[in-house]
């Protein structure tokens, strides 16, 4: 199955996308993969990783980096993940331009007299946060809730036991909170 523009956007904003972001992000997975969730390219990077699925996502080695990354909705979690940490010049197809063939709207050319709004301040990267920022974004984006007082202080504890943060991640998706998120985020969507 290949997925359109329209089918990437909605999967972007059901994995915990920004919707601001979701044409783009799309534009990015067809030209990254042509809309087609099993598509590996094992020699990515010279040969130095395998990336995988919509997004072409990777963690530097030729290692799936979570486990069912090609499923759809886990890969659209990842690569949301991805721009948050790593920025858009993470995927070689915005810097190349080559996402725009896909991109459907592309934003109006400005003229010299329209006034440009201040940029926000950015926001902190995942790497950036602190370990309790990172517990409760965590469970706001593969929870689609707030942490609760014991599973904060748990998190805490083995986060400074040395623990890691792809542990944590890895634990709540697949935790049975977890998945019964993902099925509810891909019945949604009408993915099987």
């Amino acid at each position: 199955m290949i997925l359109n523009n329209a089918e990437l956007e909605g999967l972007w904003i059901a994995a915990g996308g920004n919707p601001f972001d979701a044409e783009l992000m799309a534009s990015i997975a067809l030209a990254e993969s042509g809309g087609n969730p099993d598509a590996l390219n094992p020699t990515d990077n010279n040969g130095t990783q395998t990336s995988w699925g919509l997004w072409q996502i990777s963690d530097g080695t030729h290692s799936e980096p979570v486990p069912n990354i090609l499923d759809p909705l886990v890969n659209a979690q990842q690569a949301v993940a991805k721009l948050g940490s790593q920025g858009i010049s993470a995927w070689g197809t915005y810097d190349s331009g080559a996402y725009r063939q896909f991109f459907e709207n592309p934003a109006p050319v400005p003229v010299p007299w329209q006034v440009t709004p201040p940029i926000p301040p950015p926001v902190p990267s995942l790497d950036e946060m602190a370990n309790d920022e990172y517990i409760r974004w965590a469970y706001r984006f593969f929870l689609i809730r707030e942490v609760d007082p014991v599973g904060f202080s748990s998190w805490m504890e083995f986060l400074s036991k040395g623990g890691t943060r792809g542990q944590l991640v890895e634990s709540l998706q697949d935790s049975p909170e977890g998945v019964a998120v993902i099925a509810a985020q891909r019945k949604a969507l009408g993915l099987k």
